[in-house]
């Protein structure tokens, strides 16, 4: 009997973790070279590793897109991106540099999800969340240079998984 019930737990997860890696490939991933113009001043951190349990840490960046791999976004020079940080963070040089991002649009569970977000702030002894701003965003040493949207509602939203590459 013990037997029985062991053997269909694991046929449960093998069949949970073969759905999950079919789904996972059927969203299809971007390639763009850009440099990041400005973070979430509230949830950056250069010296943070990523997670190895269920929450993730999110940084926010505005990134400049120099070139899309994929002729459907060409139009969208700045983006919306939402670091998931499974590695590390970028450093304070790197965050400086071009960069090649490999990017995600949300999945349908993500939806309701936005890559802007929102600002804890207090007044007196109570804290109160109110929608993000530009202002709540610092500048890279490119961004300090551009004319960047500060209508978030206009860029697009991108998924970042996997720590973009400096190129050379």
């Amino acid at each position: 009997m013990t037997k029985r019930i062991l053997s269909m737990i694991a046929q449960v997860v093998l069949f949970l973790l073969l759905a999950g890696l079919v789904n996972a490939q059927a969203i299809p991933k971007y390639v763009a070279d850009g440099a990041v113009v400005a973070f979430k001043k509230d949830n950056r951190c250069p010296s943070c590793e990523g997670s190895r349990s269920f929450g993730v840490q999110i940084e926010n960046w505005i990134v400049r897109v120099d070139r899309w791999n994929d002729e459907k976004f060409a139009g969208n020079k700045y983006i919306l991106v939402k670091y998931q940080m499974y590695d590390r963070s970028l450093s304070e040089s790197e965050i400086n540099k071009k960069l090649k991002f490999i990017l995600r649009e949300r999945r349908e569970h993500e939806q309701n999800q936005d890559c802007v977000g929102n600002v804890s702030y207090r007044e007196g002894e109570k804290y109160f969340l109110r929608p993000t701003e530009f202002r709540d965003y610092e500048l890279t040493e490119s961004g300090k240079t551009e004319e960047i949207p500060t209508d978030f509602k206009m860029l697009p939203c991108f998924i970042v998984e996997k720590l973009p590459v400096v190129i050379k």
